[in-house]
């Protein structure tokens, strides 16, 4: 009897130590660098990171062209662009996950395919395809301030959403 339970319990053993084993491959399997711009090699952790956000960033705010249309018709938001970069670092397909406008959808899409070439995503040291999410912001306010010649005298209600938010709270901390 004490055979049996300590060949049971010696089984239970060697299935868990496989079993972790099994968990720690998973581990290694999945993606430790995901894509990034050049730039911020040198850093780790939360500071690549920032510092990667302020490379798209800049970046983006430098390229954007907002569409007129969009302007006309007072149009600002978000849209997000789901983007593939292969093992070489190019953008080899962009998927529209949340629309705005169609010119903004356009201009989003042409955005991502412009940027310069990415470094991969790397699994276990090697160079893999990965996908990626990246949120566009279309503000007409960020428009205005690169071109104030066409900014409207009498601003659409749409820009005039962060105001009003600021006025209540004011209210509300006045009470």
């Amino acid at each position: 009897m004490k055979r049996a339970n300590v060949l049971i319990a010696l089984f239970i053993m060697i299935v868990l130590t496989f079993s972790l084993e099994a968990q720690e491959a998973a581990k290694n399997d999945t993606v430790p660098i995901m894509p990034r711009l050049p730039g911020c090699e040198q850093l780790e952790g939360t500071e690549q990171r920032t510092c990667q956000r302020k490379l798209l960033i800049n970046y983006m705010n430098e390229q954007l062209v907002y569409p007129i249309s969009a302007v006309r018709e007072g149009k600002e938001g978000r849209v997000i662009v789901k983007t593939t970069i292969d093992s070489t670092g190019h953008v080899i397909e962009t998927e529209l996950i949340r629309s705005l406008f169609p010119p903004c959808d356009e201009e989003a899409k042409r955005l991502i395919q412009s940027i310069p070439k990415w470094l991969p995503a790397e699994r276990l040291g090697v160079p893999v395809q990965e996908s990626i999410t990246i949120a566009i912001l279309f503000r007409l306010e960020n428009y205005y301030q690169k071109n104030p010649e066409h900014r409207p005298r009498f601003l659409p209600q749409t820009m005039d959403k962060s105001s009003r938010k600021k006025k209540r709270r004011r209210k509300i901390k006045a009470h």
